[in-house]
């Protein structure tokens, strides 16, 4: 059950551009099952969330409503007079009853959170279906035995992986349904972000649902038999030959770039060049038959990628999990708006991980920025700090609320990743 602070927190006026859950479709697990179909609409959405009091820690509910969005235009509206429950059933549970909660008016259905309306709280894990299933397929972008590979294989062991050419056809495989999820790579310890991905993410119609920290280990692969006497050139990503520039130095190599780690090992197991190495992952070596000559040979010993889990629908984590918040936002062209939009951050002590800035629409006049903050919307301080955002911003999305990886905590204590 949440916390009677976070049930009763205000409501700010950002809440009503918080994407919650899109409409509950079947999957393998958990079962769902639904009511009656909501009635079509067709203006915008808004859905009433709710938890089930006295059912058990392990019982939850599935709002089946559409996502709440806002136009200062024509205000809240709903796909039908009322949100349907839907009851959420995994094997250890009791089947729940089907609870139908009527908005106030059809004119003007309760915004998610409005005091009085209890709260959703979604509490399965992100990865409903089983860890080793290969009818489930999880895409990533590169060639088999990129770095994304290798995060795909550690968080969802024997699934089915579908290769992209470009970040966009990631994304595309997964809203059209061709994969369960979408593992995407978003900033390097040492290189810093990944290119486009700001870009990308926020009109992907996809939901981050969780992060993953994978510890990057450089392989200088060769074809079997060549010694490392005898390699004289070296090609893969500009990112990998940048993280291992004293390798390459130590050693007299001639660096040429390639467009990525995994089609440098494939071009090399191809053409079969005696005289030339690619620096690539451990898989990429096993994928394509290549032999590592040294392993670990990245200047850093940190070097460490963030990657981020991408589904089609939202989902809330359980209530004892600390959680990341991601969200975009466009600050209002006055004086010191970025300063003072984040400054409610400062004085209800939150504490904001990531922020960044880019350029949208091909100029220099509208600049987004991408922030992460450790906490939910829910909880009052986040609360607070974004309904101030909210007074100097033209525009707040909400990303994603998802579990923090252990690796943040590990990472304190100068642990490294997996």
């Amino acid at each position: 059950m949440p916390s009677p602070a976070r049930k009763n927190a205000p409501i700010p006026t950002w809440s009503r551009q918080w994407p919650a859950l899109p409409p509950a479709r079947a999957t393998p697990a958990p079962s769902i099952s639904a009511g009656p179909a909501c009635r079509p609409a067709t203006g915008r959405f808004t859905t009433i969330l709710g938890s089930m009091r006295g059912a058990g820690p392990r019982w939850r509910l599935l709002s089946a409503g559409r996502p709440a969005c806002w136009s200062s235009a024509s205000g809240w509206s709903s796909c039908a007079p009322w949100s349907i429950i839907c009851a959420l059933r995994r094997p250890w549970s009791r089947p729940c009853r089907l609870a139908w909660i009527p908005p106030r008016t059809w004119s003007e259905p309760a915004p998610p959170w409005r005091p009085g309306r209890e709260r959703l709280v979604v509490s399965f894990p992100w990865s409903a279906p089983s860890m080793s299933d290969p009818t489930v397929t999880v895409a990533f972008q590169g060639l088999p035995g990129a770095y994304s590979h290798m995060a795909c294989t550690r968080l969802f062991p024997g699934w089915s992986v579908l290769p992209c050419p470009a970040f966009e056809d990631a994304f595309a495989a997964v809203r059209e349904g061709r994969a369960r999820h979408a593992v995407l790579p978003i900033e390097n310890s040492v290189a810093g972000r990944v290119a486009d991905i700001h870009h990308l993410m926020p009109d992907s119609g996809l939901f981050i649902v969780n992060e993953f920290f994978l510890k990057v280990s450089h392989h200088l692969l060769v074809v079997p038999g060549t010694p490392l006497e005898s390699v004289k050139v070296v090609r893969s990503h500009v990112h990998a030959l940048g993280q291992c520039r004293k390798f390459i130095k130590a050693h007299g190599l001639t660096a040429i770039v390639h467009a990525d780690t995994a089609g440098a090992a494939a071009e090399l197991a191809e053409q079969r060049r005696p005289n030339e190495a690619a620096i690539a992952s451990e898989l990429a070596g096993e994928f394509y038959g290549l032999e590592s000559l040294c392993a670990n040979i990245e200047d850093e010993n940190h070097n460490t990628t963030r990657f981020l889990v991408m589904a089609r629908e939202p989902v809330v984590p359980r209530d004892d999990l600390a959680c990341i918040t991601t969200f975009v936002f466009q600050v209002r062209n006055v004086p010191a708006a970025l300063y003072k939009a984040l400054g409610g951050f400062a004085t209800n002590g939150i504490n904001m991980t990531k922020l960044e800035s880019y350029q949208v629409g091909g100029t220099f006049v509208a600049t987004q920025f991408y922030a992460d903050v450790e906490g939910r919307p829910e909880d009052a301080p986040l609360t607070r700090a974004l309904e101030e955002l909210g007074h100097f911003t033209k525009e707040v999305r909400v990303l994603g609320v998802y579990p923090a990886h252990p690796y943040r905590f590990a990472a304190r204590k100068g642990l490294p990743a997996e």
